[in-house]
């Protein structure tokens, strides 16, 4: 982002962030919560967020949409234990499904990615406020070393950089993506700019090129990796702790790959895997299954009720269970991040779906 973009950037924040500031300090807020739900807003929200941590806490750079805060994260729950219905995911699915009314200010929260971050930051204090929680595992990191595809992208380019050694020739790459490339970086100069392009650009990459992709750096890399005994995600007994206090899990996969980038069958498999070993683990899991980056195609439907799925959580916007006709059901949800939510005047005005927009933008 150049520095004018940055200045156009920060006088929108600050413009977005007094008037969020206005409403949540008003009566207005919560008129315009309800105005949302005669409009055809959802009755309930159910909130996503991923890693709660400090980025300081991480030997991977993180960008302000990846992580919130656990101070910021501790905010967001005192607020919803005193001006919502905290309910479990469960919960709220027996209310769907059994066609009860659902209470108003009802609000569901789920983990995505089983980090460790989740049960030594976010577990004690959704057991301070008394929250439910339904926490989402890729059951193939749970309890290894491994690191998520975008996280080793970034640690390998960071490695190179570290080794004074230039990005190679990505031949396998489009035209447009190897011109992009050169104008951020002519002379292949690791940078902040750089890196920031081609972690986005290889989250839609074909599975092929990204192995293609990983490879390469693999022989580029020194010998003095940045992510030395550094535990990314939970262990299985970290999970059961959390099982035995009363906090459910589903699964998003064994590897949470990105369907259509991969065969169906490949997509179905990964996802059989994970409930396989979440069972093998003594793990009672949700009728739920998380499909963040996911577009819910036919062929994911198909794949998804093959596997016996009831409901499949979002990060789009779909209408209320009982208005769609296709199985699995799906949810929508509202991801909730650093990026978004930083302050609990904005939390509140996302959490609403109150667009903080004016005429002029």
């Amino acid at each position: 982002m150049d520095k004018i973009s940055k200045i156009k950037h920060t006088a929108k924040h600050i413009k977005y962030k007094a008037m969020a500031t206005k409403l949540f300090y008003s009566n207005q807020l919560d008129e315009l919560r309800k105005e949302a739900i005669r409009k055809g807003a959802l009755p309930y929200k159910i909130l996503q967020y991923s890693r709660v941590v400090a980025p300081e806490k991480t030997p991977m750079p993180l960008a302000p949409g990846a992580y919130i805060h656990p101070d910021v994260f501790e905010k967001h729950l005192k607020y919803l234990s005193k001006e919502c219905k905290p309910i479990s995911l469960d919960s709220l699915i027996d209310l769907i499904d059994n066609n009860k009314e659902i209470p108003d200010r009802t609000v569901v929260i789920t983990l995505d990615g089983g980090h460790m971050d989740n049960y030594i930051y976010a577990f004690p204090k959704l057991l301070q406020y008394q929250i439910p929680a339904t926490l989402f595992l890729p059951t193939g990191y749970i309890g290894n070393d491994l690191f998520f595809y975008n996280d080793r992208l970034v640690m390998c380019l960071l490695n190179i950089k570290f080794a004074k050694k230039g990005l190679p020739e990505l031949e396998f790459l489009p035209d447009e993506n190897q011109e992009e490339l050169n104008k951020i970086s002519p002379d292949g100069e690791i940078t902040e700019e750089l890196i920031n392009y081609l972690s986005v650009t290889m989250v839609t990459a074909s599975q092929e090129d990204r192995l293609l992709l990983m490879d390469m750096f693999s022989n580029l890399e020194p010998d003095v990796p940045l992510l030395q005994e550094y535990e990314d995600f939970m262990r299985w007994d970290d999970v059961r702790h959390m099982q035995s206090l009363g906090f459910n899990f589903g699964s998003m996969g064994h590897f949470a790959m990105a369907f259509p980038k991969i065969p169906q069958d490949i997509f179905a498999d990964d996802l059989g895997t994970s409930f396989k070993i979440l069972k093998e683990n003594n793990i009672q899991i949700s009728p739920t299954v998380c499909i963040p980056n996911i577009t819910p195609t036919m062929e994911v439907m198909q794949a998804l009720g093959e596997l016996g799925c009831r409901y499949a959580l979002t990060n789009l916007f779909f209408p209320e269970p009982k208005f769609q006709t296709v199985l699995p059901m799906l949810l929508s949800r509202i991801p909730m991040s650093q990026q978004d939510s930083s302050s609990i005047d904005i939390f509140a005005c996302r959490l609403w779906d109150i667009k903080l927009q004016d005429k002029n933008d």
